[in-house]
């Protein structure tokens, strides 16, 4: 029984990695046939069985789950494709100029030289100019210095 569940989730999380692309299109379209190539098996196998292994509960729950993976499918792979393709930041495809969130330019994103260095200069400033946590202040630490012992 989880074996429909994990089919459907891994049908969507690819259609999800490829959205709006062609590879996308291709996993929803794949992953539809495979269950209709189900449908149409348990067909056939009722006909060259004669009946002797007939399961109209599966017929029942299948046509229902393949609309199902087929509707949520269609809807994945409709969604805006990532942004930056250095950092993930989501930002529109059009957007020629320089991500705000890791400073790639619209060339260092097209090719994936231009992406390897930009993930190489990314990594070294924020080994030299960390960023720090969210809600945590860095502060630089006092110096303390002894106090001066008072003779009574």
């Amino acid at each position: 029984m989880l074996l429909f569940a994990f089919y459907a989730v891994g049908i969507w999380y690819a259609i999800y990695r490829k959205r709006r692309t062609l590879a996308g299109v291709a996993w929803l379209v794949g992953g539809t046939l495979a269950l209709v190539g189900v449908g149409w098996f348990h067909y056939k196998l009722q006909d060259w069985t004669t009946y002797d292994i007939y399961l109209p509960v599966m017929q029942v729950l299948l046509y229902p789950y393949t609309a199902l993976v087929l509707g949520v499918g269609g809807f994945f792979v409709t969604l805006p494709g990532p942004g930056c393709r250095v950092c993930g930041y989501d930002i529109p495809s059009a957007d020629q100029g320089v991500c705000p969130e890791c400073g790639a330019t619209a060339e260092e994103r097209s090719t994936k030289r231009g992406r390897r260095q930009a993930r190489r200069r990314r990594a070294a400033e924020s080994l030299r100019d960390p960023e720090p946590a969210q809600g945590i202040r860095l502060a630089a630490k006092e110096q303390h210095q002894p106090a001066e012992r008072q003779h009574a």
